[in-house]
């Protein structure tokens, strides 16, 4: 994914994190 697009959700961040691929704040989208 490309992190300069603010339309794409931070995949990259919260695999990282071991958290959820889309946070909560985004499934709305």
């Amino acid at each position: 994914m490309d992190g300069g697009d603010p339309t794409v959700p931070p995949q990259f961040s919260c695999e990282q994190c071991g958290g959820e691929m889309y946070p909560e704040y985004y499934k709305g989208i």
